[in-house]
């Protein structure tokens, strides 16, 4: 097994003038590098906006080390034992190594999509009142709405067989949090932990996020208790675009950018108890639609 310290690559002495910014990249070693080393490369082909170090968190399933491209000599990597999913990675990410003022926490299959990232999401965390921005701010309904079976929080609904209903899942949610000292608030409102935007000082205040989930659905809640924390701060958390993952995204979320705009622009404004009956609408027209061609289709034939 590979001790569970740090490894400094040769080039990290050479950065000369200490950046400030620092970006944690998470990576489970039973998976293939393909989307670690695609998505260093992204780093270094598209501007950041601003100097950053590169620090790579590796949950170990195998005791194999981290081999990079030569290329990427300069990255940090850190092993620690397959704990915490990404969250896990990412909080020992903060800790270890040398201090930074603002860290861009990644998942290793994200994929930046426009230049500046970097200095945009330091803007953004740095502003006044500001804790966390991420790219997708999610369950915005009250707790009470998504207890009775509303979509939010679909990770935690997803899995009936694991973790007890939704109410037990949320009753265990809300232990946690007591634990913690931290308020759940009024609604379910979070930042996705596809990717994490926040400044040291905040870390501190919260101190770091949970690191040792082994089933799934805790993983969630750690997710949730990291916004809700920062939240019991009186921080804001903040998604960073109009439209989610408008600076980078995760395939996980790809979706088309027409579809995107549709929902910001139309169903953000429709009532949630309408959307049902739009959504019947919708699915009624297309129909119809299909019917007027395939009727002229056959009149074609003919």
């Amino acid at each position: 097994m590979i001790e569970y310290a740090e490894k400094v690559s040769a080039g990290q002495a050479s950065l000369g003038a200490e950046p400030a910014c620092c970006l944690v990249i998470s990576h489970y070693n039973a998976w293939p590098t393909d989307q670690l080393v695609a998505l260093l490369d992204q780093t270094l082909e598209i501007p950041a906006g601003v100097r950053f170090h590169t620090r790579v968190v590796v949950n170990q399933a195998r005791p194999i080390p981290l081999l990079l491209p030569g290329r990427h000599e300069h990255v940090e990597v850190f092993y620690r034992p397959n704990l915490g999913y990404n969250i896990g990675a990412w909080d020992h990410g903060w800790r270890v190594g040398r201090p930074f003022d603002f860290y861009l926490f990644l998942q290793e299959e994200c994929v930046i999509l426009r230049p500046g990232w970097m200095g945009r999401f330091r803007e953004l965390a740095s502003a006044p009142g500001v804790g966390l921005v991420g790219e997708s701010l999610v369950d915005k309904a009250s707790w009470s709405r998504l207890i009775g079976g509303s979509k939010g929080i679909r990770r935690l609904l997803d899995h009936p067989q694991k973790g007890g209903c939704l109410r037990e899942r949320y009753e265990r949610l809300r232990g946690v949090a007591e634990e913690k000292g931290i308020d759940l608030g009024g609604d379910g409102s979070h930042i996705q932990s596809l990717i994490f935007a926040t400044r040291r000082d905040v870390l501190e205040r919260i101190d770091g996020f949970e690191a040792d989930a082994t089933e799934y659905v805790r993983a969630v809640m750690s997710e949730i208790l990291a916004s809700k924390a920062v939240l019991t701060q009186g921080l804001a958390i903040r998604q960073a675009g109009l439209l989610p993952f408008s600076i980078i995204s995760h395939p996980q979320w790809l979706r088309p950018f027409w579809r995107r705009l549709l929902e910001v622009a139309l169903l953000s404004r429709i009532p949630p108890r309408l959307r049902w009956f739009t959504f019947l609408a919708s699915c009624s027209l297309r129909a119809r639609a299909s019917r007027l061609l395939q009727g002229r289709r056959e009149v074609v034939l003919r």
